[in-house]
């Protein structure tokens, strides 16, 4: 799972050797002290320069709920790319706004319909007046 939020960027997947824990990874070292200072934990972060997430800590599912609490109880804005934008700069902010836009453009080939149908072979489709 992909996590997007005012304090960093994650993604969370289950261990591959060790039952019932998670491994929360990030990218950028800050991201993952965050979420433990958000959740006043101190789960050691560990440095991964090997792996494609360079940052990561290990965590239980009871773990797993207090970080998606903490995120879910840190949205006080209206505008999530905004609220990024204050609080960790234009860089992030443009970052944030590339993957919602990838996100958005690929949705076009699935129609008005709220299910995803199958992604057609060949260009994505352009909204009109783009």
């Amino acid at each position: 799972m992909w996590l997007f939020t005012t304090f960093g960027f994650f993604s969370i997947v289950k261990h591959h050797t060790t039952p019932r824990t998670f491994v929360v990874r990030g990218r950028i070292e800050s991201d993952l002290r965050a979420a433990r200072a958000v959740c006043q934990e101190s789960w050691p972060v560990a440095h991964t320069p090997d792996h494609d997430y360079a940052w990561r800590f290990d965590c239980s599912p009871a773990d797993l709920g207090q970080l998606l609490t903490a995120a879910a109880m840190s949205v006080d804005y209206p505008n999530f790319k905004a609220a990024v934008l204050r609080a960790q700069g234009a860089e992030r902010e443009r970052a944030y706004h590339g993957v919602w836009a990838t996100i958005a453009d690929a949705f076009l080939n699935w129609g008005p319909s709220t299910a995803p149908r199958r992604p057609r072979s060949g260009p994505p489709r352009r909204a009109r007046g783009r």
